[in-house]
């Protein structure tokens, strides 16, 4: 009987492959490539943050809980004196802006500056069947000077019913 000889590519297999563990080491994409990746995840994650915090200063202040406030302050002839005119809004808006459905409070600060001076308006409000009440609006000059923009019935020179 006669045996048929295998072909040598199936009777020896391939040797395996001896990799050094430092060799395969630096192969890893990321080992290579970290002195670029790193930074530009730190640009890229810095700017998601930066434009999440923009858009929502941009939605609080498209809200009547600033936008009402706002105009009074530059309306107000003790206002307009105090700063000059024109009247500008910062660019920062400080607080938080709470609703559900009709009803929510608000409790805000802004910058905002005329030619002669600057000051911040604060804000503390509830709103209630989708009205807003403003229970202070106060302006504070750098100087210290208060006005009062609040509604009426929450004034501090009010007089109470009787």
């Amino acid at each position: 009987m006669e045996t048929q000889a295998r072909p040598a590519s199936l009777s020896n297999p391939p040797p395996l492959l001896q990799l050094n563990p430092k060799e395969f080491e630096s192969t890893l994409w990321f080992k290579r490539q970290w002195k670029w990746v790193v930074p530009l995840a730190v640009l890229v994650l810095s700017c998601v943050v930066l434009t999440f915090a923009l858009a929502l200063v941009h939605v609080m202040k498209q809200s009547d809980a600033y936008q009402i406030p706002l105009r009074r302050a530059r309306s107000a002839p003790a206002v307009v004196e105090q700063l000059g005119e024109p009247i500008v809004e910062g660019w920062f808006l400080q607080g938080n802006i709470q609703l559900t459905n009709d009803d929510g409070t608000a409790n805000l600060s802004f910058p905002l500056q005329g030619s002669k001076d600057k000051c911040t308006v604060y804000v503390v409000a509830w709103k209630k069947a989708g009205r807003w009440h403003f229970r202070r609006v106060v302006v504070e000059t750098d100087g210290g000077r208060q006005i009062d923009l609040s509604d009426p019935a929450y004034r501090s020179d009010a007089q109470p019913d009787i």
